[in-house]
């Protein structure tokens, strides 16, 4: 046992010697070994951003919105004047509200506004009725602050007129604002056509006739009154007031067709066959390639059989 004693203390005497040893020689004792194991930290590379060449352009998404340009009310309103002629109505309606918003007073911006504001309706109607009906109103709207200061602007009339037309419920309305046109201009076809259409729409038959018939005596070439007062006159079958309409008209302007067509269709519905060939024929010495002249000179050739020719023709003019 006091062997072992003297062994350890040999060995002990012999580590403090080797430490002293070893500071003396400038190296720092040796740590005590450990059986943990304790990973370094790696730590992050440094990022080098390369500043680039060109400056970096901004995507679309980070672009900044271009200050929107204060035109002035010119060109507001040659801006919709461009886009009403191409018939892009809704952005001409914008730009006239633009008009409007710096200067209330600029009437045409108005007129203009009623007028695209029409048309967008006549659009409308085929597909959205509640629709039209609103744009309609607003042409109505905007023509009447047009009346208010011009009461004898035509178009203001004219379109307001139409308006209240196609709305269908303002029938004495439309038929108000025609008659004002009329008596502005008393030698304007279309007005007399216009209020015609009205005046049936209400249930105004015989005036309508009347107002058919003033447009054709201003007009002799107008053809859609001629369609619908030739729809009336069959429609009721007054077939010979429609004769002494016609005779009258054949005698001032005995060198159009469409009279002698039409006057040729009154006799044909009353079964006066042979004078209704009568007047197709000349109505074709006029006008060679009347289509419809062609096909009821045919009907009429049918009705009265082979062989048959009109009485008292002439080629005459």
């Amino acid at each position: 046992m006091c062997r072992f004693y003297a062994f350890c203390k040999i060995i002990a005497i012999a580590a403090i010697l080797l430490n002293i040893w070893g500071c003396s020689r400038g190296g720092n004792p040796p740590d005590k070994p450990s059986t943990e194991f304790t990973p370094v930290k790696e730590q992050p590379a440094e990022t080098v951003i390369e500043k680039p060449s060109h400056p970096i352009q901004p995507s679309e998404e980070e672009e900044k919105e271009e200050p929107e340009i204060d035109y002035d009310v010119k060109e507001c309103f040659e801006k919709g004047v461009r886009l009403f002629d191409m018939e892009s109505y809704d952005d001409s309606i914008g730009w006239f509200s633009r008009v409007i918003e710096k200067d209330p007073n600029t009437h045409d911006a108005y007129l203009f506004r009623g007028i695209a504001y029409y048309k967008k309706g006549l659009k409308s109607k085929g597909t959205d009725t509640n629709k039209a009906s609103y744009e309609m109103d607003q042409a109505v709207e905007n023509l009447t602050v047009i009346l208010k200061n011009e009461p004898n602007n035509v178009k203001a009339l004219e379109y307001r007129g139409l308006a209240h037309y196609e709305k269908g419920m303002h029938v004495k309305m439309a038929v108000r604002d025609f008659t004002r046109l009329i008596e502005l201009l008393p030698r304007q076809a279309k007005s007399h056509y216009f209020r015609a259409k009205a005046n049936y729409q209400g249930g105004y038959v015989d005036e309508a006739i009347a107002d058919f018939q003033a447009s054709i005596e201003i007009n002799p070439d107008y053809t859609k009154s001629y369609r619908e007062l030739w729809w009336i006159i069959d429609l009721k079958g007054n077939y010979d007031d429609a004769l002494d309409f016609y005779n009258r008209l054949i005698s001032v302007h005995f060198k159009n067709a469409k009279p002698y067509y039409y006057r040729g269709l009154t006799y044909y519905q009353k079964g006066e066959f042979s004078k209704a060939l009568q007047d197709f024929n000349r109505a074709l010495m006029i006008e060679p390639d009347y289509p419809e002249a062609l096909e009821w000179r045919q009907k009429a050739e049918d009705k009265m059989g082979p062989g048959a020719s009109p009485e008292g023709y002439s080629f005459d003019l």
